[in-house]
């Protein structure tokens, strides 16, 4: 379960013993859509889902660190989103720049090592 009970749109969280992550696409006062990605392979499972904001508190054990989040595919996942609603928000914008970004630092701190 989450040490804090908030839930942030854009935001990753993780269940450690099923190995998967769920990037937060809507939240409000008592429900949660998300995305769901292996955590291993970072590959998008199916189609967002959509629980109540208690079940999924108690489903997350922690949220995704950045090099967790960069590794997720979430150009598939847009792909998913444009097929399915005909266009792109300014949130899923500046999540996709936020995941570059560490994605490039990332990269960066490998190459300087």
């Amino acid at each position: 379960m989450l040490p804090r009970r908030e839930i942030t749109t854009g935001k990753c969280y993780i269940n450690q013993s099923r190995q998967v992550a769920r990037e937060v696409l809507r939240v409000d006062h008592s429900t949660v859509k998300y995305n769901t990605y292996e955590l291993g392979t970072g590959k998008l499972c199916g189609l967002p889902h959509e629980c109540r904001k208690d079940e999924f508190i108690h489903w997350a054990d922690r949220e995704a660190n950045a090099s967790e989040a960069a590794a997720l595919q979430y150009d598939e996942a847009e792909a998913v989103f444009n097929a399915t609603s005909g266009h792109i928000r300014s949130q899923d914008l500046e999540r996709s720049m936020a995941v570059e970004a560490a994605a490039l630092m990332m990269r960066n701190n490998l190459i300087n090592r």
